[in-house]
């Protein structure tokens, strides 16, 4: 069985981290491959990298992560998640919004790009949650020393950095919570008698998704916030020998912390006999006997999450010239302009500004997207000023060349020297160059193309 475990101190959660399994050592099938079969499209796919976490797509423009994390410029999803090539993705600036509850602050943390994401996971708007079977994601370690009562395995030690990997596994919501600011949360439990993938988040699997199957269709129903972690064999402060594991049976040992103190988790049978509520009550030691993993609930926020990300997806839905059209309103100009029209004279067409993404509207921002110049050593450079969000705006470009400037063929034979990203303006600066041959006079121009 396979169980993520997140840190957590008695009454009191930490950051979340890796992920470990229950039957196997790191079941292959779960680590840094899709899920398949009844887990097919469980989530995987609407994964990024965010820093050494995880983020979850969740708008076209949108994806949703731990506040704990902190910020980041760059995003990435590699191949594994998709089975296509990596890509990468850029944060807009000061684009960071925290999701509150009027003066409740959640541990979510919602990021736009400037590129236009490929897939994006719909949200669990339910509020059924506990009981049901959910796929959880983590970047986190993985299984360290075993942990033994009686000769009888109980549970691991979180491995050390070099067990870290992204993966997946499977529990069960047990019920809801809230954390110390007031959040609302969802956990589960390690449970011996759980599935084959069954698991427990561990140290960095914070901003990993839990997905629950709606239907047909899995769906973002929380962000990995902590668990429970940090336990030892005795009550003594300070003698370092407290360790973070997750356990499937940890009466007999303590939870708690050096600087906080040690609570014991009770030892008799009888006491776990037809289990009464303190499955569910934090405050009783014996909740503690499982490692929990806790995860900040989407549904309670879903209409906050909602507002920010509706408009991105609307956008994203209209076709092509419509997206266009509605680039040119955000500049003022109206819908009779068309991609050749040169709206504020300037000498380039609404088209190439779209490209880009300077102001149409706006004469003073006369800069031309496309220049070349003859190099001393004989060859061509080319500099393209182009907006990072090309597909997103379904544009496609290429440079072509003619020696009469009637017939034109595509540049092949192009060099990239240098591709720098503007994160504040959301543009990147490439520097081609080309070695033009024998030809006297070569004409050249970019041909920039918009889906119908």
């Amino acid at each position: 069985m396979c169980r993520f475990f997140i840190a957590l101190f008695f009454f009191g959660a930490l950051p979340s981290n890796g992920l470990i399994f229950w039957n196997a050592e790191d079941p292959p099938a779960n680590k840094e491959t899709a899920p398949t079969g009844a887990y097919e499209n469980s989530g995987w796919q609407h994964l990024i990298s965010f820093k050494d976490f995880h983020g979850t797509m969740i708008s076209p423009k949108h994806f949703i992560t731990a506040k704990h994390l902190g910020e980041a410029g760059i995003v990435t999803r590699p191949s594994y998640f998709s089975g296509e090539p990596g890509q990468t993705f850029t944060v807009k600036p000061a684009s960071r919004l925290i999701i509150e509850d009027g003066a409740i602050s959640t541990d979510l943390s919602i990021f736009e790009i400037w590129e236009t994401f490929p897939s994006y996971a719909p949200l669990y708007s339910n509020t059924n949650e506990p009981g049901k079977e959910f796929v959880i994601t983590g970047k986190g370690r993985g299984r360290g020393n075993e942990l033994t009562r009686n000769s009888q395995v109980i549970g691991w030690e979180w491995g050390d950095v070099t067990t870290e990997a992204d993966r997946w596994g499977v529990s069960d919501v047990l019920s809801t919570s809230t954390a110390s600011s007031g959040a609302d949360l969802i956990y589960s439990q390690f449970d011996a008698n759980g599935g084959p993938f069954e698991c427990q988040a561990t140290g960095n699997d914070s901003g990993g998704g839990w997905f629950i199957k709606d239907g047909s269709t899995w769906k973002l129903a929380a962000v990995t916030f902590s668990a429970d972690s940090n336990r030892d064999s005795n009550n003594t402060v300070g003698d370092d020998s407290n360790f973070r594991a997750a356990m499937t049976k940890a009466r007999g040992f303590y939870i708690g912390s050096d600087t906080d103190g040690w609570n014991f988790i009770p030892t008799s049978n009888l006491q776990y006999l037809n289990p009464p509520s303190y499955q569910t009550n934090k405050d009783d030691a014996r909740f503690y006997d499982k490692t929990h993993s806790y995860g900040t609930r989407i549904s309670s926020y879903l209409s906050e999450i909602n507002l920010l990300i509706q408009p991105a997806i609307t956008h994203a839905a209209l076709n092509p010239s419509d997206r266009f059209q509605a680039w040119l309103s955000g500049h003022g100009l109206t819908a009779n302009n068309q991609p050749g029209d040169d709206a504020d004279e300037d000498g380039i067409s609404n088209l190439l500004e779209y490209y880009s993404d300077s102001d149409a509207g706006d004469f003073s921002e006369a800069n031309s997207p496309f220049s070349a110049s003859l190099q001393s050593n004989g060859e061509m450079q080319f500099t393209l000023t182009e907006s990072l969000d090309l597909s997103g705006r379904a544009l496609t470009s290429v440079i072509q060349k003619s020696n009469d400037l009637e017939n034109w063929s595509n540049l092949t034979t192009v060099n990239e020297e240098s591709n720098n990203l503007d994160e504040a303006s959301g543009t990147r600066t490439r520097i081609l160059s080309h070695s033009p041959g024998s030809a006297t006079e070569i004409f050249y121009r970019l041909k920039v193309s918009l889906e119908n």
